[in-house]
C-alpha cells in the first residue's frame, strides 16, 4: 500500500555544539472515504429446525414456510423470511460524520405460519467492505469481510407470549445483540475505526434494552438490544457506515447514546407459530 505521508520537521542550531534536531514524520490524516459494499448469506451457516414446508437459502434472501406459490415471502402470505436490500451499495464518508451513510437494510417479512414448517434457527451475513481514501486520494484497502451472525427463534401465537399486542396475541422479536462499532483498522500507519449503526427511522439511534422475558423468548441474553415486529407487515432495519478517528463511546445529540461496547454485528430474531 502506497504511503501517504507529510512531512512535519524542524531544525534548531545549538549555539554551542551546531546540534540539529528534527521531528519525525506523520501520516496525513484522511478526512474523506469512497465505500462499496457487497453482502449475502451465507449457506453453509444456514440451519432450520426441519424440513417441513420449503426452505430457501440465497445470497439476497432467506425464506421458509409454505410449498405452494412463489418463495419470496413478500408475495406469499404462508411464508415468512429475511431479505437484504440496497445491496450492493456504495457512496462516500467524512471521517467523523456521525450522520453516516446509508448502506444495507434487513426486511423481515413476519406472517403467521404453520408450526409444522421447518423454521430459520441461526444463518450469516457476510460483507465484502472495500475502502478508498479520498481526501488525501490514496490506494484502496484490500477487501475486508464483516460477518453478522443471526439467531432465529419462533414463539407461538398465542398467550402468554413475551410481547402482547393487538389485534393478533404476540409480536416477534428482533435483537441486535451487538452493534459493529470501533472495528479498528490501520491506513498508512493511522488507526480508524468502522462503525455499523442502526439508521431506522433516518437518525442514528441507540437501541433500547428489552426486558430479560423478551431477550429469552429470542433466545438472547439477559439486556438484549432490539425491536419487536408485528404480524403481517415488513419490518425494514436500515444499517448506516461511519468512520471515526477515535473510538466511538456515545452518539451525540440529535442521536441517543449509550452505544459503547457493541463489537461485531449479530443479529437474532424471534418469530411465533400459530
Amino acid at each position: 500500500m502506497k504511503a501517504i505521508r507529510k512531512a512535519l520537521s524542524s531544525s534548531a542550531l545549538a549555539l554551542s555544539i551546531g546540534m540539529i534536531f528534527a521531528s519525525p514524520a506523520q501520516a496525513a490524516f484522511v478526512d474523506s472515504w469512497s465505500f462499496a459494499i457487497d453482502a449475502g448469506f451465507v449457506d453453509a451457516q444456514t440451519f432450520f429446525s426441519g424440513t417441513g414446508g420449503t426452505q430457501e437459502v440465497t445470497e439476497q434472501r432467506v425464506s421458509w414456510g409454505g410449498s405452494s406459490g412463489p418463495l419470496d415471502p413478500a408475495a406469499n402470505l404462508d411464508r415468512s423470511g429475511l431479505t437484504l436490500g440496497n445491496d450492493p451499495s456504495s457512496g462516500s464518508i467524512l471521517t467523523n460524520d456521525l450522520g453516516g451513510a446509508s448502506t444495507l437494510t434487513v426486511t423481515h417479512n413476519n406472517h403467521s405460519i404453520s408450526g409444522s414448517y421447518g423454521t430459520l434457527l441461526s444463518t450469516q451475513i457476510d460483507s465484502a467492505l472495500v475502502l478508498t481514501p479520498t481526501s488525501p486520494s490514496g490506494a484502496s484497502l484490500g477487501s475486508q469481510t464483516v460477518s453478522f451472525g443471526i439467531k432465529f427463534a419462533e414463539t407461538e401465537n398465542a398467550t402468554p407470549c413475551a410481547v402482547t399486542t393487538s389485534p393478533t396475541p404476540c409480536n416477534d422479536i428482533f435483537v441486535l445483540t451487538s452493534g459493529l462499532l470501533n472495528y479498528a483498522f490501520d491506513y498508512d500507519g493511522v488507526t480508524y475505526y468502522l462503525n455499523i449503526l442502526n439508521a431506522t427511522g433516518g437518525s442514528l439511534t441507540a437501541l433500547t434494552p428489552m426486558s430479560n422475558s423478551i431477550c429469552a423468548a429470542a433466545g438472547a441474553g439477559a439486556g438484549c438490544l432490539g425491536f419487536t415486529t408485528e404480524e403481517g407487515k415488513a419490518t425494514t432495519i436500515q444499517f448506516a457506515l461511519t468512520i471515526t478517528g477515535e473510538p466511538l463511546t456515545t452518539i451525540p445529540e440529535p442521536s441517543l447514546p449509550a452505544l459503547a461496547g457493541l463489537g461485531f454485528a449479530a443479529l437474532a430474531l424471534g418469530r411465533r407459530r400459530l
